[in-house]
């Protein structure tokens, strides 16, 4: 620890350690109580939008949208190892200079760019079409942006920032029931993605996901507390004070 933070800063760390473990429950009796509640439905709802804003969905079934974008079986596959490309390098990049900017302002970056890209996407297919060349090739365009900036955002800092939600002795179970959320909104995209584009169109199914997008965004200020900054501990003592203080 002491490569990282002064000495005063430990002692300080390990003291607020110490208290915590002291009054702290154990894991169950902490997942019931009153004063976590709140926080572990942030924690769902957070997991829950990441998904439902439709990242799944582009990554599952991208060489169906270029297919249908008129770019061919080749091109379209040579494009879904593109943006699954861009995704890796682009996680990397975030993971580096996570801690440098707040948790908060990232997500609503990530937010705003995602929701800017699939109006464009909707908006293009409504007045160019996909199967025009140009088209096609602003679809793909879009998908990658859409990629980049979930990739640089919300794709490494949920899995960041869901840790740190919780509380020391809960945080395994509190964090997998969140990882069960996402889960589930995984599993819902997947499913229905393909019945609904069917149904009414791909340019809606777009504005479906930006105005998760936009909810995502609401949520994010409102809701969602900030953790970079702060010591576990802090985050804990905070959240059993704002419910009994």
């Amino acid at each position: 620890m002491k490569l990282t933070r002064s000495s005063e800063k430990v002692d300080s760390e390990i003291r607020e350690m110490i208290e915590i473990n002291r009054i702290s429950e154990g894991t169950w009796k902490v997942l019931s109580s009153s004063w976590l509640r709140p926080t572990l439905l942030i924690g769902c709802v957070f997991a829950l939008f990441q998904q439902i804003i439709g990242i799944n969905a582009i990554i599952y079934y991208a060489p169906t949208i270029f297919s249908e974008a008129g770019l061919g079986d080749a091109t379209a596959i040579l494009g879904t190892v593109g943006i699954g490309t861009v995704n890796v390098i682009i996680t990397i990049f975030a993971i580096m200079i996570m801690d440098k900017i707040d948790r908060k302002k990232l997500l609503a970056i990530g937010n705003i760019g995602k929701v800017l890209s699939l109006l464009i996407m909707a908006v293009l297919i409504w007045t160019v079409g996909m199967n025009t060349n140009f088209g096609a090739w602003i679809i793909v365009a879009s998908l990658t942006l859409f990629i980049v900036f979930f990739a640089f955002t919300w794709g490494p800092v949920l899995w960041v920032m869901i840790p740190e939600l919780f509380p020391m002795r809960a945080r395994g179970a509190a964090t997998g029931i969140a990882a069960l959320a996402l889960s589930i909104g995984s599993l819902i995209v997947a499913q229905f993605f393909p019945m609904v584009s069917r149904a009414i169109g791909i340019g809606q199914v777009f504005l479906i996901f930006a105005a998760f997008g936009i909810a995502a965004f609401i949520f994010v200020m409102k809701f969602l507390p900030e953790t970079r900054g702060r010591s576990l501990e802090e985050i804990e003592a905070d959240l059993r004070h704002r419910t009994t203080g």
